[in-house]
């Protein structure tokens, strides 16, 4: 983990910045609620990416209260500013996204928050490809789901 200023200046941790910094950068002008953003690579996260298939928003009542909906965002070719161009309307509107065939990304006012948010995406992304094997799953309702949103209000757009 690094930990670099707007300007790229790198403040702490070992290596170099990603050559993908810009897309990170670019949260932290979008979001002013951001103050750390994860990207990686999460095995079972990363499955969904590559099979497009969605994340289930009903199925565990915390994505409900911590994330909000998880979108797949459209393939963009990596280290390139189409990334960042592509990401822009995900980067404002969601806590958490995939990355078509890619991995994910995460956000968070905090380090441990964005941290907290990534294990969350993969704990749901192991649930749901263990629920699929197994036949699927009941889900939360509608009425219950807006219950748990206003449990995090003013946290989501």
């Amino acid at each position: 983990m690094l930990v670099v200023d707007i300007e790229e200046k790198h403040l702490g941790g070992v290596g170099e910045p990603s050559s993908e910094i810009p897309l990170h950068l670019t949260a932290y002008q979008i979001r002013d609620d951001v103050n750390a953003v994860i990207h990686a690579h999460p095995v079972y996260a990363s499955v969904f990416a590559c099979t497009g298939m969605e994340l289930p928003y009903d199925l565990l009542p915390e994505v409900a209260i911590k994330l909000g909906k998880i979108p797949t965002a459209p393939f963009a070719l990596p280290t390139t500013n189409q990334l960042t161009e592509m990401a822009k309307d995900y980067l404002k509107k969601h806590n958490a996204f995939l990355l078509k065939n890619h991995g994910a990304i995460t956000l968070g006012r905090d380090i441990d928050e964005a941290f907290l948010r990534m294990e969350l995406v993969e704990h749901l992304a192991k649930i749901t490809f263990m629920t699929k094997v197994l036949g699927g799953y009941e889900k939360i309702s509608p009425e219950n789901i807006k219950a748990l949103e206003k449990l995090n209000e003013g946290w989501i757009e």
